[in-house]
């Protein structure tokens, strides 16, 4: 009771939100260097993940801190696409479920740039209204990014990024089979994490998620998924295989990368473990 009743004051507090100025803002704040790694490995990485996908280079000074969360998130998907590549196509729409801040948004961007030529990145964030310590919420965030990308030249020629407060579930009625790659990173699989953040309980129904985020995607669309732990490795192959069996006839899944396991340190002071999946949809 006391987690609905939290989600709902915030609710309730975000419309009450100080006014912003998204650029000035994210120019304002302590950014950290992204191209000085701390160890010769890292930089090595580092160099490659620039050079593989050029235009996050193209992301704006104004995305400040953003750029190193994006550094990121590229490295884990560089990782899959080296395992196994994603065909090019004229064009690459990319749904990014749970966006958060939007800090996901430039790994996206950088890894459609790279696979089709007209590119429409969307970053999907139900949760919307969470508060930081600077009094501004992760809309705010993200919209100060969306902004940002459509003020630089070098980006907005590749397409669009939008960022939709939304639930899964509803927008993958009203959008099926509309994207080319749907990217899911550190979902709620279990119980306890989703309960953390202060989520009703009611609301966790990982199932019927991952059936919604399935649905957005195009016949011989991808799905991209981390998880945290192998605890979420293990509920998470539970959820697919439910899903798999769901499926209608004619329709199928190719479970090109399962639960890959690297380690990456952009961001952190130690190596953390991520475990990666790529999936395909038949049909």
């Amino acid at each position: 009771m006391f987690d609905l009743l939290h989600w709902k004051i915030r609710q309730a507090l975000c419309p009450f939100k100080r006014a912003v100025s998204p650029t000035q803002w994210l120019m304002n704040l302590d950014v950290p260097s992204y191209t000085q790694a701390s160890t010769p490995s890292l930089a090595e990485r580092e160099r490659y993940l620039l050079e593989g996908y050029p235009h996050f280079n193209d992301l704006p000074p104004s995305w400040g801190w953003v750029k190193l969360e994006s550094l990121y998130q590229l490295d884990q998907i560089a990782h899959l696409l080296e395992t196994h590549s994603i065909p090019h196509a004229k064009t690459c729409h990319w749904v990014d479920v749970g966006s958060k801040n939007g800090a996901t948004l430039g790994a996206c961007v950088a890894v459609a740039a790279q696979l089709g030529e007209n590119v429409q990145v969307t970053g999907l964030e139900l949760d919307t209204f969470r508060y930081y310590l600077d009094g501004y919420t992760r809309g705010d965030y993200a919209r100060g990014l969306v902004k940002a990308f459509a003020e630089t030249p070098a980006l907005n020629v590749l397409g669009t990024l939008d960022f939709v407060e939304a639930d899964v579930n509803n927008y993958a009625q009203m959008h099926p089979a509309t994207a080319d790659v749907v990217s899911c990173f550190l979902p709620f699989v279990l119980t306890k994490e989703h309960t953390a953040w202060g989520l009703p309980k009611q609301d966790f129904e990982p199932q019927a998620f991952f059936k919604s985020v399935w649905d957005l995607l195009k016949p011989n669309g991808f799905l991209l998924i981390s998880n945290l732990s192998e605890d979420e490795v293990h509920a998470q192959r539970q959820y697919l295989d439910a899903l798999e069996a769901s499926l209608p006839q004619g329709q199928g899944m190719v479970r090109h990368v399962e639960a890959l396991e690297i380690a990456t340190r952009f961001m952190r002071c130690s190596e953390e473990k991520r475990f990666l999946w790529m999936l395909q949809k038949i049909g």
